[in-house]
């Protein structure tokens, strides 16, 4: 029988590797690491930092090794913790971190002597999520899958061509959009590109073609949905979502009409 390799066994593993020659671990490594660190007990964590230390006290020539890999973990849980690895966007926690930060920007701008200009005070939340990526997932298998979603996420790309505009993916096939300096006018006719651009999207595969719908929600950063600002984001992500769903019928899938849409837009827009 094979012996169960413990937590703490594994971890302390990659580590020693890590100390012999950091360039030797591979991305693989890294997230193993990672996601061990995030699974371990505290028991099992104060068991692999005594195994560091013992390390270093027995062997204190390795110390500039230890840093190099130190750092090397650190800096790859940081970016790992806050990026989707299957799409290179911002994850669930990104997502609620950036929208937090422009919370903040917006209530000190609101709350100034200062007239805001060009909408600055202003920020549009859009949830999206693909009506027919289920069918996708399930008869193609779940690499297809990941295909179909990157796939997205570089239509949506194009399609927001300004810096300013962020795309994260919380999970599954849900994405979350934020329009800085946009006002509601410009953030629906925002939403109907996107509806607009999924009505005729296709994912192609070995030769077969398949339909991408989705479905939008909107809804306008308020700063005043809850005195504690954590609160308050979810709040506003939750309104998003409400109004995605509202909007999950039908009519939803029509092809929106730019020329019905005529608004005065923020640059980039067009």
């Amino acid at each position: 029988m094979t012996p169960v390799v413990t937590v703490k066994e594994e971890l302390c593993g990659i580590f020693k590797r890590a100390v012999r020659n950091p360039d030797d671990l591979t991305s693989m490594d890294y997230r193993r690491y990672v996601m061990l660190r995030n699974e371990a007990t505290q028991a099992e964590s104060d068991a692999f930092t005594r195994f560091k230390n013992i390390l270093l006290i027995k062997n204190p020539q390795l110390v500039f090794k230890f840093n190099q890999a130190h750092s090397n973990f650190e800096d790859y849980m940081s970016k790992w913790a806050l990026d989707d690895e299957l799409t290179g966007l911002g994850n669930r926690r990104a997502c609620r971190e950036h929208i937090t930060h422009l919370h903040d920007s917006v209530k000190r701008l609101i709350g100034s002597e200062v007239v805001p200009n060009n909408n600055a005070d202003q920020v549009a939340i859009i949830a999206l999520d693909l009506n027919k990526f289920k069918k996708i997932n399930d008869t193609l298998g779940h690499d297809v899958g990941d295909e179909a979603l990157r796939f997205v996420t570089e239509k949506l790309q194009e399609l927001l061509p300004r810096q300013t505009d962020r795309i994260f993916r919380p999970g599954g096939d849900e994405f979350i959009i934020t329009l800085e300096q946009t006002d509601e006018v410009a953030a629906e006719f925002v939403a109907a590109k996107i509806k607009k651009m999924f009505a005729t999207l296709e994912f192609e595969h070995s030769g077969q073609k398949w339909p991408i719908g989705t479905s939008v929600g909107v809804q306008m950063l308020d700063t005043t949905l809850n005195e504690d600002v954590e609160k308050s984001v979810e709040a506003n992500l939750k309104k998003a979502d409400e109004d995605l769903y509202r909007n999950k019928t039908g009519a939803n899938d029509e092809v929106a009409n730019d020329n019905q849409i005529r608004v005065q837009l923020p640059l980039n827009f067009g």
